[in-house]
C-alpha cells in the first residue's frame, strides 16, 4: 500500500491521564509535524481523565473493554491460534490484555502501516503478538517504560514474576526496535529479557505541553502565605512512596516553618492522610486531588519532591525543572539520576530515607539553585529532538543515518 506521507500507528492500552498517554499525543503531533500521518490505536476507552486529541490524528478503539466484548475477543483469540499458530504464550496473559489481540491483529492486516509503537510491557507483548499473526510488513517498536525488575519484584502478582520474562524472551527478539526510556530501563530489561543490550536504544521523554508553561500560576492559598511549599505531583500509589516524604517533611517541619502539597489522586489516599494525622502535620500538608496542569503548582512551589522508589522516566521532575522550580530526587532506579545528571541539577537522595531527603530539603530551601540553570537543563528535552530520535528508529529508511535533523 504506497501513502505519499508514512502512517505511523501509536498504541497503548486506552487514553487515561498518563504519562505514556500524554507523551504518545505528543509524539504523534511531532509525527505529524515532520511529514507523517499518525493514529492513535487504544485497547479500550474506559480510561479516566480522556486525553485531547490534536487535529488530523485518528483514533481507533479495539474493543468498549465490557466483559462482553473481553469475552467475544477471547473466543476469536482462541480461534486464531488454532488457525494460526503459535499462540501458546497468549492463555498466559490476563483476559484484558489478550483481548486486545485479535483487533490490532486485524487493524494491521487491513491498515498495513509503515511502523507501529507501542509502550509498556503487557501492550509491548500484544504488540508483537499482532505483528507474528498478521504477518505484515509493519515495523514494530516496542518502549519499556519501567524498572521492571523493581515493579516485578514489588508485584503482589505472581504471574508477573513467573510469566513475564519468559514472553519477553520469546517475543521482543521479534521487534523491529527496542527503546528504553532511560538507560537504567535500558540496562535492566536487557538482563531480564536476555536481549544484547546493543539493540536496546535509549530516547528519555521530550518536555509535555510547554505550551501550558504560559497558564496562570496556582491560586492555591498557600501560595500567597510567607512559609515556603515543598510540591510533590504523582498518583498516590505505593511506587511513589510519599509516605518517606511525609516522614521527612515532619522532621523539618520539626525545626522550621513549611507547608507540603502533593497533588494526585489515588487508592492510598487515605492511609496518606492517616499519617499526617500521625505525625502532627495534617494542618501544614494538602493533598487537593488530580490537576490536569501541574504547572500551576511548580510556578509557586519553593522545592520539588520526587520519592518515588522507582520510575521509568519522571516526567513530572522535568517539568518541575522547565517550570523554573529546585528539584530533588530519591537515587532510585530508573530516569531522575538521569534528569538530574547524577546529582548535578539537584540532590539525589537513598530510597525510603527521610532523614536524608530532610537534610537536603532544608539545604535547598536555605539556599535555591539559579532558576535560569533549572529550564536550560529541561530544555534538553525538547519534543522535537525526542521525536527525531524514535523517527529513526521507527523508518530508518527514511528518517536514519542521513536524516539531516536528527539528534
Amino acid at each position: 500500500m504506497s501513502r505519499r506521507r508514512p502512517l505511523i500507528a501509536l498504541f497503548v492500552d486506552r487514553l487515561t491521564d498518563g504519562g505514556v498517554q500524554r507523551s504518545f499525543l505528543a509524539l504523534a503531533a511531532a509525527f505529524q509535524a515532520k511529514g507523517c500521518s499518525a493514529s492513535l490505536v487504544i485497547g479500550d476507552d474506559l480510561g479516566r481523565h480522556q486525553q485531547p486529541i490534536a487535529d488530523g490524528i485518528e483514533l481507533v478503539t479495539l474493543t468498549s473493554g465490557s466483559i462482553g466484548s473481553r469475552l467475544r475477543a477471547d473466543a476469536q483469540l482462541r480461534w486464531m491460534a488454532w488457525q494460526r499458530g503459535g499462540g501458546s504464550h497468549v492463555s498466559r496473559l490476563p483476559l484484558r490484555w489478550r483481548s486486545f489481540i485479535p483487533g490490532l491483529t486485524h487493524y494491521l492486516e487491513e491498515t498495513k502501516p509503515d511502523a507501529l509503537l507501542s509502550a509498556k510491557t503487557l501492550v509491548n507483548i500484544v504488540a508483537l503478538t499482532a505483528k507474528r499473526w498478521s504477518r505484515v510488513d509493519t515495523r514494530v517498536v516496542v518502549s519499556e517504560r519501567t524498572h521492571l525488575s523493581t515493579s516485578i519484584g514489588r508485584s503482589r502478582r505472581d504471574w508477573k514474576a513467573s510469566t513475564l520474562p519468559d514472553l519477553i524472551r520469546d517475543l521482543y527478539g521479534d521487534a523491529s526496535g527496542i527503546i528504553g526510556i532511560s538507560g537504567h530501563v535500558a540496562d535492566d530489561l536487557a538482563t531480564i529479557g536476555a536481549i544484547d543490550r546493543a539493540r536496546i536504544t535509549t530516547v528519555h521523554n521530550g518536555l509535555l505541553r510547554p505550551e501550558a508553561l504560559d497558564l496562570p500560576a496556582s491560586d492555591h492559598r498557600w501560595f500567597g502565605e510567607s512559609p515556603p511549599v515543598i510540591l510533590s505531583v504523582g498518583r498516590l500509589s505505593k511506587e511513589k512512596d510519599f509516605p518517606t516524604l511525609i516522614r521527612s517533611f515532619a522532621l523539618l517541619r520539626a525545626h522550621r516553618e513549611a507547608k507540603l502539597i502533593i497533588v494526585g489522586e489515588g487508592r492510598e489516599r487515605e492511609s496518606l492522610e492517616a499519617l499526617t494525622h500521625e505525625l502532627g502535620v495534617s494542618k501544614d500538608v494538602d493533598l487537593p486531588g488530580f490537576s490536569n496542569n501541574p504547572y500551576a503548582y511548580m510556578k509557586s512551589a519553593s522545592l520539588f519532591v520526587m520519592s518515588s522508589t522507582h520510575e521509568g522516566f519522571g516526567n513530572v521532575l522535568l517539568e518541575a525543572l522547565a517550570a523554573g522550580c529546585p528539584v530533588m530526587s530519591t537515587d532510585c532506579p530508573g530516569g531522575p539520576p538521569e534528569i538530574l545528571d547524577g546529582g548535578r541539577i539537584g540532590p539525589l537522595v537513598p530510597v525510603g530515607n527521610p532523614e536524608a531527603m530532610a537534610r537536603e530539603m532544608a539545604k535547598i530551601l536555605d539556599a535555591p539553585p539559579e532558576r535560569t540553570c533549572l529550564i536550560e537543563r529541561a530544555a534538553d528535552f525538547n519534543m522535537e529532538s525526542v521525536a527525531e530520535r524514535y523517527l529513526t528508529c521507527l523508518l530508518p529508511d527514511r528518517f536514519g543515518a542521513g536524516y539531516e535533523t536528527a539528534a
